[in-house]
């Protein structure tokens, strides 16, 4: 490494894997928190886990991000038409 002059901090490569998700759902009692991967929690098991969803009163991330990237929709376009185009055939 001394020869090429790489330290051993380059030679590291990028964590692999997922990402930490977000939790999805909430035991009321507990408190307890579960993103939905992984093995089912035991709190969970047997129920419909559709009414420990949490829900969120603010979008998530990606929602918060796409929206910043498009238009307001207050914004308006001039409408721009194309010109007529005349098409001309060799020969003809």
């Amino acid at each position: 490494m001394r020869e090429y002059g790489i330290k051993p901090s380059e030679l590291v490569g990028l964590k692999r894997g997922r990402s930490p998700a977000p939790p999805r759902y909430r035991d009321p009692e507990t408190g307890q928190t579960w993103s939905g991967r992984g093995p089912r929690l035991r709190w969970l098991e047997g129920k419909n886990s559709k009414e420990f969803l949490i829900t969120r009163a603010e979008p998530h991330r990606k929602q918060v991000v796409e929206a910043t990237i498009h238009e307001s929709p207050t914004q308006t376009k001039p409408s721009v038409q194309p010109a007529p185009m005349e098409v001309k055939f060799a020969g003809g």
